[in-house]
């Protein structure tokens, strides 16, 4: 190699050599600087919150099609004209009693107080024990008692309940029930009553019945009924029963202003269509044979929810006096459907008929018929109120949860009774009721309920409040 370019190469390699030196220490220097400019500028900026380990910030939906959200569920803006009537009544049972008692009873459940889990709330009844019992129905004398409960005492998978009030001298009740278990699904019951009670009601028979004319009776009662029931699949049941029970009907003195007793409002002409003193006074016997069913697809309370009941009766009874000319068919049933809106919150509609068909020459005694004021099927009217020898009703009922053992409910409902078959039925006939309440759910024979109710005259006569009932205790349904 000429010496010239060895020369010539060595020089470039090393004006090569100290440029990248230069460089690197340029580099060097410069990100030296950056970062002490840059810790002087993080040092003078104001501290930003922290945000490690929150969930970042939800975007909001785009809006994709252009169309305006959906408006409420049809279920919404069907309950909002009975919410609105009932708002009142709503603010009393939703703040007032719905939430003080889904806390007591929430908080006992977790808690496990143990003072509160007695009939009708326990959750797991004990083997025996006594509860005190109450029952007011203002209009009707109110009484206290006391029940009685034991399993497995006189037989295994043996239920007994036995019930006894007192309302004075003039009010007495005693029940006894047993109940055998013969498998999961299959029961023998046997049931036993004697009462007295000086403050029945009598308004005539069919639909028009007024306020301004109201009978007062009392009545003495001794029966005994024995059947087999059978519960196949979910609130399904089927029932056979024959029983015997004798009946003293009186005049009495549990009258209030403009009140007579029966002999008396009836010599006062107050009933067309009544002749005489009503049939049964003052006092006959019956023995009865009973079958009725029902299917329904509904879960057992508590844990009822949506679905659809088909019900049905048939009763043939005759008076013991009077055998052949004084004997008669109780029979009907019923058809509803149930829907689940949320989370054991349902709405429901429920339509029933009732008649009672005289097979002999004599009428059938007026306790006997058909009455839409017992069992509190329309809440605003008190027993007596709605009887006749055919009834129809259809019932609106908003169900809800309060808690575990509890439940509330709204109702509105139409209907009325008539005379044989539906005779001189025309819809201006139909009386409207309204109900809000709470009771326990499950046996009910140990139900307990708070029920406020209204009733009306018929839309013939433009639907005017005839009628205000307040229920507050524990019903006898055994």
């Amino acid at each position: 190699m000429k010496p010239g370019l060895t020369l010539c190469c060595v020089a470039s390699l090393l004006i090569c050599v100290t440029a990248r030196a230069q460089g690197d220490d340029s580099e060097q220097s410069g990100d030296e600087r950056t970062d002490t400019e840059t810790e002087r500028q993080e040092s003078d900026a104001p501290t930003a919150p922290a945000t490690e380990g929150l969930p970042a910030a939800r975007r909001e939906v785009p809006d994709y099609d252009g169309r305006p959200p959906p408006g409420p569920p049809p279920e919404e803006a069907a309950l909002f004209v009975p919410r609105a009537l009932l708002a009142p009544l709503h603010f009393v049972f939703e703040y007032l009693v719905r939430r003080p008692l889904a806390w007591l009873f929430t908080t006992a459940e977790r808690e496990h107080w143990d003072f509160i889990q007695l009939i009708p709330f326990a959750q797991v009844s004990p083997s025996w024990g006594i509860a005190p019992t109450a029952l007011f129905d203002f209009g009707l004398t109110p009484s206290v008692g006391a029940l009685l409960w034991a399993n497995d005492v006189v037989l295994p998978h043996n239920q007994l309940l036995v019930h006894a009030a007192f309302g004075g001298d003039d009010f007495l009740r005693g029940t006894v029930a047993d109940r055998q278990l013969l498998n999961t699904q299959t029961a023998i019951e046997v049931n036993a009553q004697a009462w007295q009670r000086p403050d029945q009601f009598f308004l005539g028979l069919g639909p028009i019945a007024q306020s301004a004319y109201t009978a007062r009776y009392g009545q003495r009662r001794v029966g005994v009924d024995v059947g087999v029931r059978v519960q196949p699949w979910r609130a399904s049941h089927f029932l056979v029963s024959m029983g015997a029970a004798g009946n003293e009907l009186y005049d009495t003195d549990y009258l209030a202003s403009g009140q007579r007793t029966m002999t008396d409002a009836v010599a006062h002409g107050w009933f067309p269509g009544v002749n005489g003193l009503p049939a049964g006074w003052p006092g006959y016997s019956v023995y009865r044979q009973r079958v009725e069913g029902s299917i329904d697809s509904r879960q057992l309370e508590p844990d009822a929810t949506g679905g659809v009941r088909v019900e049905a009766h048939l009763e043939h009874a005759f008076d013991l006096a009077d055998p052949l000319d004084r004997r008669w068919l109780l029979w009907g049933g019923g058809i509803g459907a149930f829907i689940d809106i949320d989370r054991g919150r349902t709405i429901g509609l429920f339509t029933m008929a009732s008649l009672a068909s005289r097979l002999g020459s004599r009428d059938i005694p007026f306790t006997e018929l058909p009455d839409l004021g017992a069992n509190l099927r329309m809440p605003g009217f008190l027993p007596g109120w709605i009887r006749g020898e055919s009834a129809v009703l259809s019932v609106l009922e908003y169900r809800y949860p309060i808690g575990v053992s509890l439940g509330g409910f709204v109702t509105a409902s139409v209907g009325n009774a008539f005379r044989s078959m539906f005779d001189g039925f025309t819809p201006g006939l139909l009386r409207m009721g309204f109900g809000i309440g709470i009771r326990s759910l499950g046996d009910p024979g140990q139900a307990f309920t708070l029920t406020l109710g209204i009733g009306t005259e018929t839309f013939d006569e433009g639907l005017g409040v005839t009628t205000f009932r307040i229920v507050a205790g524990t019903l006898r349904g055994f």
